[in-house]
C-alpha cells in the first residue's frame, strides 16, 4: 500500500499545491505593461500623449518639445508639481535637450525612419546622438561607410554623443556619469559651450579661495 507509488505521488501534488505563489498578479502585470508602453508614447514632463516635435533631455527622457517651452517659459514651476519639479530641475534652457531627427508618428506611436521598427514595440533598444539628433537602433551604429559616424547622416561623434532613451537603471547611471564629464569640460547636453561669463565668475571664486588658503598659512 505504502509502496504502490500513488501515495507518494499525490503527497508531491500536495505539496506543489501548497507552495506559494510568487508570480506577479494579472493587475500588477497590466500596470508593469502599461508602464512600459507609455513611456513611449507619453512626455514624461507633462504626461501628455507625445507629439512630434520631439525633443530628449541628458537622461533620455522622451518629451515633447512643446512642453519643454512651457516648462522654460514658467520659471516659477506654478504649473508643475513637486515631482516633476525635482525630476526636471536640470532643464534650464535649450542647451540642456536635443530635438530628435529621424522619426515617424504612427497610429499608435513613433517609428524609427532608418530602421522601420516601431519605438517600444520591437525588442531594439534605441539611442539618439546628441551632435544630429538621429534615432537609431543602439545596434546600428558602426554600420556607416565609416567607424563613428552617424549610419543615418554620416555626422561624426564620440561616445559622449550616444544617449540611451529610456534607459535602464545602470545606463542611467552611466548617463550621469557623461554628464559630470560634460560639466568639467564646461559643456551643456547639446554639446555646445557653457557660458564664458560663467566659466570667469567660478575661476575667479576659485582663485579667491586659493589666495585666502595662502594667505593662512
Amino acid at each position: 500500500m505504502g509502496n504502490d507509488g500513488g501515495t507518494i505521488n499525490k503527497v508531491h501534488r500536495l505539496r506543489l499545491t501548497s507552495e506559494p505563489d510568487r508570480s506577479k498578479s494579472p493587475a500588477e502585470q497590466d500596470l508593469r505593461q502599461f508602464q512600459d508602453a507609455s513611456i513611449w508614447t507619453c512626455c514624461r514632463l507633462t504626461n501628455k500623449r507625445l507629439r512630434l516635435p520631439l525633443s530628449s533631455d541628458f537622461k533620455g527622457n522622451l518629451l515633447n518639445k512643446e512642453s519643454v517651452l512651457e516648462w522654460l517659459l514658467t520659471p516659477e514651476r506654478e504649473d508643475f508639481n513637486e515631482e516633476q519639479i525635482k525630476h526636471f530641475s536640470h532643464i534650464k534652457k535649450l542647451n540642456d535637450i536635443v530635438d530628435l531627427k529621424g522619426l515617424r508618428e504612427t497610429s499608435e506611436g513613433f517609428q524609427c525612419e532608418f530602421s522601420g521598427d516601431e519605438l517600444g514595440k520591437a525588442n531594439v533598444k534605441f539611442i539618439y546622438l546628441t551632435n544630429c539628433g538621429d534615432v537609431l537602433p543602439k545596434s546600428s551604429l558602426g554600420l556607416g561607410t565609416q567607424r563613428n559616424r552617424c549610419p543615418k547622416c554620416e555626422s561624426p561623434y564620440t561616445d559622449l554623443d550616444v544617449i540611451a532613451l529610456n534607459p535602464s537603471k545602470y545606463e542611467l547611471g552611466l548617463l550621469q556619469e557623461r554628464m559630470h564629464k560634460l560639466e568639467e569640460m564646461n559643456l551643456h547636453h547639446n554639446g555646445k559651450m557653457r557660458s564664458r561669463k560663467k566659466r570667469t565668475r567660478c575661476t575667479d571664486q576659485n582663485t579667491a579661495k586659493r589666495s585666502k588658503k595662502s594667505g593662512k598659512t
